[in-house]
């Protein structure tokens, strides 16, 4: 339920917070004191995009925030983990909006986007004015109704998990016929560019970065086998030779140190530089003649040569990708070349999900004929305590040769609204405020079987007055006896029927007009009501009308 809301520098609303109650809610006040500014600012809260001109003051930025008791709502924990949102019993939705237009929304707390509010939105509110009478020709609405009544939920997620795989299935299916199809018309050159591939023995992604290396030594290879040739010379010369030298150096040092004791040390120590210039000596590569050099230098010039050719030919620009697209062609050739078995395989596994199909589907159409039959029992009912006696629906259910997301059936929905006359599609036959009353009465029978998010009716008793007023309060009551509900009304018996009634005023201060809502006290109320029945200069016999209408 909708606990409070907060709304600053909004429109004609400066500052203003409003607390709200369970049960049932009215909103009452004189057309154009501001009564939609709250659909507007709940509206601009859960997601929807701000105009230009929504600043009371124009220096300053535009706050809503409404906090959510979702403690009743423990399944709603499921819909914010699917958003990744953090959930709280007690979720808090703001939203800033700056002059300069830059928009901050936040959930609990942490930052979030606009569009993850509109998909949180309708778990929230429910806001229901004659604009959006149009869910009645949705066949998705009367899915959905049918499947509350028949209490068919779990029935229906193992429907639709198998679909997605059904379906799922079916795409790759035909994908794989396609490829195969447009793979065969294509076989003689991809072989082509395949054999040319395998001819490359392509072995790994290093090779060209290592040929490359190599290349830019082969290049120096005269310069290479001069310098090896004087390190040799200068180390290993039989008189001037480093090496000689260290032997000379360790020979006077032994004997040295036979004769005198305290040089034992000095040897010992110059002894692991001759080692390790003997041992670096021995790792010194071999030099190979300028012919050696000269004959592998062909053979990588020629390696990189292919390799380049190949990457320029695909417009690739590594070995690796050229070496997936060895692979990707041998696949393919694969698949062509290749038995069926693995497109049987998946048509087998296709039958096997299109007969639990079936089956769901055949009990899901059982289960929603049966709670159409209860639906539109009650649904008769409830029209004609809104005087809407003549008005008959039928639902037919009719077979479909494909899956879709509900079932192997699609609904038609026909109506009447008169003794005698046909039936028709419900966009055709039904006034704006017959479909008013039309969603209305759904709403009231949905209320006895699902947890219904808050509701706020926009002037739904547009039209209709007296007793249809009063029965259509009381089935407001109703619903809020399982469901918060709050209503824009101008009806004074629906008004009356609410457990906390607000009313909205406008006046003028500091030279601008300015919106304020309050919530009424009993002695206000009275007024108020009477002030509904007969206007502003209410009689005695007009307040003791309003005290009736309260049972007072």
């Amino acid at each position: 339920m909708l606990s409070s809301l907060s709304i600053k520098n909004f429109l004609l609303i400066n500052d203003l917070t409003l607390d709200f109650k369970q049960g049932f809610t009215a909103i009452t006040g004189e057309t154009g004191a501001g009564k939609s500014i709250l659909l507007e600012a709940l509206a601009l809260l859960l997601g929807k995009r701000a105009t230009e001109n929504i600043f009371q003051n124009a220096e300053n930025k535009c706050i809503i925030e409404a906090e959510f008791d979702l403690t009743e709502h423990g399944f709603l924990q499921e819909v914010f983990t699917q958003l990744d949102l953090d959930f709280s019993p007690l979720t808090i939705v703001r939203r800033e909006i700056s002059p300069n237009g830059r928009t901050r929304l936040f959930i609990n707390d942490s930052p979030s986007t606009l569009q993850l509010a509109q998909q949180l939105a309708p778990y929230l509110i429910d806001i229901h004015s004659q604009d959006a009478n149009s869910i009645l020709v949705d066949e998705r609405f009367w899915y959905r109704t049918l499947d509350v009544v028949a209490q068919t939920q779990h029935m229906l997620e193992d429907y639709s998990k198998t679909y997605k795989t059904y379906f799922a299935l079916t795409n790759q299916i035909d994908t794989l016929s396609k490829s195969k199809e447009n793979l065969s018309k294509e076989v003689d050159f991809k072989s082509f560019q395949y054999k040319e591939l395998l001819d490359a023995e392509l072995k790994h992604p290093e090779e060209l970065t290592q040929l490359e290396s190599e290349l830019t030594e082969l290049s120096n290879s005269e310069f290479i086998v001069e310098s090896l040739d004087k390190i040799r010379h200068i180390a290993e010369s039989e008189q001037v030779g480093i090496k000689h030298q260290l032997y000379e150096i360790a020979h006077s040092l032994n004997s040295l140190s036979d004769k005198v004791e305290s040089y034992k040390e000095l040897k010992l120590q110059f002894e692991p530089i001759q080692i390790e210039f003997n041992e670096w000596l021995n790792t010194l590569p071999e030099s190979e003649s300028n012919d050696d050099y000269k004959e592998r230098l062909d053979i990588v010039n020629h390696r990189l040569s292919t390799l380049y050719n190949l990457l320029d030919k695909h417009h690739l620009s590594d070995l690796q990708d050229l070496i997936n697209y060895r692979d990707t062609l041998q696949s393919e050739l694969d698949l062509v070349s290749g038995d069926d078995g693995q497109l049987e395989h998946l048509i087998s596994q296709r039958k096997e999900l299109e007969s639990s199909l079936n089956s769901i589907a055949s009990q899901l159409k059982d289960k929603r004929e049966q709670a159409s039959v209860l639906l539109l029992s009650k649904l008769k009912e409830d029209l004609q305590y809104l005087a809407m006696k003549e008005a008959e629906i039928k639902i037919k259910f009719e077979p479909l040769n494909a899956f879709n997301k509900f079932g192997k059936h699609q609904l038609s929905i026909l109506v009447r609204t008169n003794l005698g006359s046909s039936y028709g599609e419900m966009s055709k036959i039904t006034s704006g405020g017959e479909k008013s009353r039309l969603i209305f009465a759904l709403k009231h029978i949905l209320s006895d079987y699902k947890m219904l998010p808050t509701i706020i009716f926009d002037e739904v008793d547009t039209g209709i007055s007296g007793k249809v007023s009063e029965h259509m309060g009381k089935m407001m009551s109703h619903i809020g006896l399982k469901t918060q509900i709050l209503s824009i009304t101008h009806s004074p018996q629906i008004a009356a029927t609410a457990s906390q009634h607000y009313k909205v005023s406008k006046s003028v201060q500091a030279d601008k007009t300015i919106t304020d809502i309050h919530l009424l006290t009993a002695n206000e109320r009275i007024n108020e009501i009477a002030s509904m029945v007969s206007g502003e200069d209410f009689s005695e016999h007009a307040l003791n009308h309003a005290r009736e209408l309260l049972n007072l």
